[in-house]
């Protein structure tokens, strides 16, 4: 089976992503490691675009009312996988960390990654 047949003639899924209770952002308000936001989509391309959002939500326009600080993920012995990321930001109020589960979006680059080393 080619890469654009892998890709492109997958069977639907039951949680279809253009169903209208689909959310690209799901979970709680990522203000800490027990309200992150997860993000559901398949690349951390996409995923660090919908952090962006969600962050510009909250805070306004991105390098003009907020900037991205140091980025780390997060390991604990409650999350061995390390598929949080913590995003710090400065914005005119201070400083706040916001919390992400990108164990999706990891997922599928992963399975891209894997797909195209074949």
């Amino acid at each position: 089976m080619s890469l654009f047949s892998k890709l492109f003639n997958s069977k639907p899924k039951i949680n279809d992503l253009s169903s209208p209770d689909f959310q690209p952002i799901s979970g709680g308000d990522g203000t800490s490691l027990e309200t992150v936001a997860i993000i559901n989509c398949s690349s951390m391309g996409m995923a660090n675009s919908l952090m962006d959002r969600f962050i510009s939500e909250r805070h306004g326009t991105q390098g003009e009312d907020w900037n991205r600080g140091i980025e780390h993920f997060v390991t604990t012995n409650q999350i061995p996988s390390g598929n949080i990321r913590c995003i710090s930001i400065t914005f005119n109020g201070g400083q706040r960390e916001y919390y992400f589960n990108v164990s999706r979006p990891m997922n599928g680059s992963m399975k891209l990654f894997e797909m195209l080393n074949k």
